[in-house]
């Protein structure tokens, strides 16, 4: 899944840096030819070739930060719902312990009482 982000930003990111240089390309040549002097060309040309790089450059570490960021996340996440999961299972146990300690000490209870008060399990079928 992250991949998929990650594949998507990149595809997102390199149709805007196309679409960026392009127009770099374009005043570049919109530049050079109405520009007086070889200076200005050199200048133009040098600023958006360093827009440009700058551009990928920029473009490439937000992808790759998001990525980060997204992976840290996920990661995050998926150790709290563990945690989460695990901490509910204990609960459950715990309480499944206590409720068969309760039916066994009142089942034993139920026995003393019965063996000492000449009660005797034949007849527990007679209502009176």
């Amino acid at each position: 899944m992250a991949l998929c982000y990650w594949n998507l930003f990149l595809s997102l990111g390199n149709m805007s840096m196309k679409k960026g240089i392009s127009i770099a390309k374009m005043t570049v040549k919109a530049v050079i030819k109405n520009s007086k002097g070889p200076l200005v060309r050199a200048y133009f040309v040098f600023y958006y070739s360093l827009c440009t790089c700058g551009t990928i450059v920029v473009v490439t570490t937000l992808g790759v930060v998001v990525f980060l960021i997204y992976v840290h996340c996920f990661e995050w996440r998926r150790n709290l719902c563990y945690k989460w999961k695990q901490r509910l299972l204990e609960e459950k146990k715990e309480r499944r312990k206590r409720r068969l300690d309760k039916m066994i000490s009142e089942y034993l209870e139920s026995q003393y009482w019965m063996r000492f008060s000449g009660y005797d399990s034949r007849y527990s079928d007679i209502i009176f």
